[in-house]
């Protein structure tokens, strides 16, 4: 066993025995790019922040020390090249303040590995793509095989779908009362149960349009009508003078 892996032994037993604790003072960010879903075969990088006084952090995969990164530019950062199934995880990154009987970690990042083995879902949604707002609306992920689990994403931010039937191979989300904040852009995956870091590609996307029918709503479409049309009567106006020869 190598000094560095018996370190991060030593620290892992020590926070798994109480003997560490948080430290309030200092965060720790992770992040990744360009998204935390990989293809099979492709590149990303995971990097890890910190306004930390030390020289190195430490990437934990799966709460288990995986690589210690250093907190210079372009030297905290761990990238993947033809990423594999097993590139998949629950990333974190931890700094240690010497001496102090404390830590910091950041948020764990659930990275996942899109294989194309796995059949694209489709998104579908009833009773239409156009709703008015207050309308219900049910938004569907259907296709995989069976045992699975989906994930809806919407402008980026995903959220875990609940089979309506186990036995098959959907899931949806119902909307009561749809608001003009659940418009937006919507996809969807799903992963195997029996492989929670390897997942499908994600279906296309679908926009959800939620109109305002509102009576200030249309009041401000009047407005904005009105004054769009006297705009085009000044530049018409404008014109016929221009015509006239007298400008």
């Amino acid at each position: 066993m190598s000094a560095l892996t018996s370190l991060f032994l030593g620290f892992w037993l020590a926070r798994e025995g109480g003997v560490l604790r948080q430290s309030p003072l200092l965060k720790v960010l992770i992040s990744v790019r360009p998204s935390r879903v990989i293809t099979l075969g492709g590149n990303a990088t995971i990097q890890c922040d910190c306004q930390c006084p030390g020289k190195s952090i430490q990437l934990f995969k799966n709460d288990i020390p995986f690589r210690e990164l250093q907190l210079l530019r372009n030297k905290n950062q761990f990238n993947f090249s033809n990423a594999d199934r097993q590139d998949g995880g629950n990333y974190s990154c931890q700094y240690w303040p010497n001496n102090k009987g404390t830590f910091v970690e950041s948020e764990h990042l659930k990275i996942l590995v899109a294989d194309p083995k796995y059949p694209k879902p489709s998104l579908n949604l009833s009773p239409s793509k156009k709703l008015t707002l207050g309308e219900n609306v049910t938004i569907q992920c259907l296709g995989g095989p069976q045992d699975v689990e989906f994930f809806l994403y919407k402008d980026g931010n995903m959220t875990l779908l609940q089979p309506m039937v186990p036995a098959r191979n959907m899931a949806e989300l119902f909307i009561r009362s749809v608001r003009q904040a659940d418009g937006g852009r919507y996809q969807c995956f799903y992963q195997k149960k029996s492989e929670p870091f390897v997942c499908s590609y994600h279906s296309y996307p679908m926009q959800l349009v939620v109109i305002d029918y509102t009576l200030d709503n249309i009041i401000r479409l009047g407005l904005g009508a009105g004054g769009l049309l006297l705009l085009v009567f000044i530049a018409v106006e404008a014109m016929y003078d221009w015509q006239r020869g007298e400008f």
